[in-house]
C-alpha cells in the first residue's frame, strides 16, 4: 500500500492538500505526507469520543493518546461539524479556533412533501441502535406511552438485535413497534415523510444527522435536551426537548404531542434547514475553508 501511495504521489494527479476524516487513525498517514512529501492537510472532526458525557466509555490506547495532539498540532486547519464539538476540542487543547461547518443534507431525497394526517400516530427512530442511542430506554418510554393509550405506531429502523426485538415483545409492544431493519437512503426519507415526529433519545452527539435529515423533511424532533441538539432544534418550535436518560419524561413529551401536538409550520421548518444544509451551501463553506489554506 505504501508503494502504490508514493507512485500516486509522485503522479500528476498527485494532491494539493489532504483532508483527513477523524483525526485518528487516518491522521497518522496524512503526518507521514506531510513529513514526508510536504503536502498540508486539514481535520474534519465528527468522533463522538470527544464529546464529555458518563456514558462515553471510550478509552483511548497509549499510542492514540500520544500521537493525537500530534496529529492536531501539524493540521493546517480543523473543522468541527458543530459549535458542541468545537468547544470540546478547545477544551481538550486539541484546537484553538476550529472551523464550525455543519454537516450536509442531501436536500433532493430529503425535502418537505404534503401529507394527510391519520387515525394513529406514525413516529419513527433511524439510528445504529447502540448504547450512545439509547433505543432500549426508548422502549420502556413507549411502553409507559401504551399504558395510557394505544394509538401510536413507531417504525424503527437500523440494525436491531435480537435482544431488543426481544424487549419489544416483552414490553408487549408487537403492534406499536415496526422494526424495519437496514434500507436504503431513499426509503429512510419516504419514511421520515410519512411520519408525525422523529423521537431520538440520545445520549451524546457531535451533529445529529438524523435530526437536520427530519427537518428537511419539516418533521419535528422529540430530542434528549443536550448542547448540540440545541444547535437545531427550537423547544415547541420544531421539536420537543427531554430530559436525557429520563425514560418518564421522553413518556410525558409523546403524550404531549400526541395531545396537544405542536404550534408548527412544517413547510417553513423545511426550507429553512434545506437552505442552511444543501449541498451547495456547505460545499461554498468548504471552498472558502479549502482557499484560504
Amino acid at each position: 500500500m505504501r508503494r502504490r501511495a508514493e507512485r500516486w504521489l509522485s503522479s500528476r494527479f498527485a494532491p494539493d492538500l489532504v483532508h483527513v476524516h477523524v483525526a485518528y487513525p487516518a491522521g497518522l498517514f496524512a503526518l507521514y505526507l506531510k513529513k514526508r512529501k510536504k503536502l498540508d492537510y486539514i481535520i474534519t472532526e465528527h468522533n463522538t469520543i470527544y464529546i464529555p458525557n458518563d456514558n462515553n466509555k471510550y478509552e483511548p490506547g497509549n499510542f492514540e493518546r500520544k500521537m493525537t495532539p500530534v496529529i492536531y498540532k501539524n493540521s493546517r486547519k480543523i473543522h468541527a461539524v458543530s459549535n458542541t464539538l468545537a468547544n470540546s476540542l478547545k477544551e481538550l487543547k486539541l484546537a484553538s479556533g476550529p472551523v464550525i461547518i455543519p454537516n450536509v443534507v442531501n436536500t433532493e431525497v430529503f425535502n418537505y412533501k404534503e401529507k394527510g394526517r391519520g387515525r394513529d400516530f406514525h413516529f419513527i427512530h433511524v439510528s445504529s441502535l447502540i448504547h450512545q442511542k439509547n433505543p432500549e430506554g426508548m422502549l420502556e418510554a413507549l411502553s409507559l406511552v401504551k399504558s395510557i393509550r394505544n394509538d401510536f405506531v413507531v417504525k424503527i429502523i437500523g440494525p436491531a438485535k435480537k435482544e431488543l426485538i426481544n424487549m419489544a415483545k416483552n414490553l408487549s409492544l408487537n403492534d406499536n413497534v415496526d422494526f424495519l431493519g437496514e434500507i436504503s437512503y431513499e426509503d429512510v426519507a419516504k419514511e421520515i415523510n410519512e411520519s408525525d415526529a422523529m423521537i431520538h433519545f440520545t445520549r451524546f452527539e457531535t451533529f445529529g444527522c438524523v435530526i437536520a435529515e427530519s427537518l428537511c423533511c419539516g418533521v419535528p424532533v422529540i430530542v434528549s435536551d443536550l448542547d448540540v441538539t440545541r444547535e437545531l432544534i427550537t423547544d415547541h418550535i420544531n421539536g420537543l426537548f427531554v430530559t436525557k436518560d429520563n425514560i418518564q419524561d421522553l413518556a410525558d413529551k409523546i403524550l404531549l404531542f400526541m395531545s396537544k401536538g405542536i404550534e408548527l409550520a412544517p413547510k417553513s421548518i423545511a426550507k429553512e434547514n434545506q437552505e442552511k444544509l444543501n449541498y451547495n451551501r456547505v460545499g461554498k463553506k468548504f471552498d472558502e475553508l479549502y482557499r484560504s489554506i
